[in-house]
């Protein structure tokens, strides 16, 4: 899977061969032998390659890709917020995100801080109100019918599965409040991250009217190192933080 990061990188980092250009040596977590007949199935996110290992048998061996829209990795992308959420490569996903974590209404675009959006939540306004829109018998819990009342399925599928913490099939309102607490704080971290003369690229993209990947090749660069910088220099503060100090910005849950 891609690897945690402590800076928001708004260029693609995982081009073609780029693993293979770092200092450090890759090595997959998996290695699978597919044959004849067979299919691998991975999540978003996961870095790939195929190689044929019958070459020198002079066969050959084509690989394609069939990506699923439905149901989502809804759980995935909650687990891993962080990691998404500073890895362009995956920006396709961030709108839909946004939409989970907000029941259908995504909330700002820059985020807000965790304590914040955590209050807004469990009150009446905001993420809060759209919350009371669905529960419709206003028993403090979403269940299943009420989410198929309000979403299509496949909607109402990723939206439990985003907010759905203990696993019982109904989301209630503390976990409503957790879920979008962790998605707008993360998202206000990524963006304050983001050196400002760049963060309309994170704003735009959010709001889907513009693709970073578009992003001019000297543009992309000079995020790339501002990114390298940030994460070089939060490394070198790790390193030397007395024991028991709290972990840098881009921790899981």
């Amino acid at each position: 899977m891609m690897e945690p990061r402590t800076a928001p990188y708004l260029a693609m980092v995982y081009h073609d061969g780029a693993v293979y250009e770092r200092p450090a040596k890759w090595e997959p977590h998996f290695s699978i032998v597919l044959k004849q007949g067979e299919a691998l199935f991975f999540p978003p996110g996961f870095i790939h390659e195929t190689v044929n290992v019958n070459e020198s048998r002079g066969s050959c061996a084509a690989s394609v890709t069939f990506q699923f829209m439905l149901p989502m990795a809804a759980r995935m992308y909650r687990r891993f917020l962080p990691r998404v959420r500073r890895t362009a490569d995956i920006h396709e996903a961030w709108p839909f995100i946004a939409q989970w974590a907000g029941l259908g209404k995504p909330g700002p675009p820059q985020g807000l801080p965790y304590g914040e959006a955590r209050a807004q939540a469990l009150g009446s306004s905001g993420a809060g109100a759209a919350f009371l829109r669905v529960d419709a018998n206003k028993d403090d819990s979403l269940e299943w019918t009420e989410l198929l009342a309000k979403f299509p399925h496949g909607e109402a599928v990723n939206i439990l599965g985003f907010h759905d913490l203990d696993g019982d099939g109904t989301i209630s309102r503390e976990e409503f409040a957790e879920a979008f607490g962790f998605w707008a704080g993360t998202v206000r971290d990524v963006v304050e991250d983001t050196p400002e003369k760049f963060r309309k690229f994170q704003l735009r993209d959010m709001v889907g009217d513009f693709n970073i990947e578009d992003l001019p090749p000297k543009t992309q660069q000079q995020l790339l190192r501002a990114a390298r910088d940030l994460e070089a220099k939060r490394a070198a503060a790790a390193a030397t933080a007395p024991a028991g100090a709290s972990a840098a910005a881009g921790g899981e849950l």
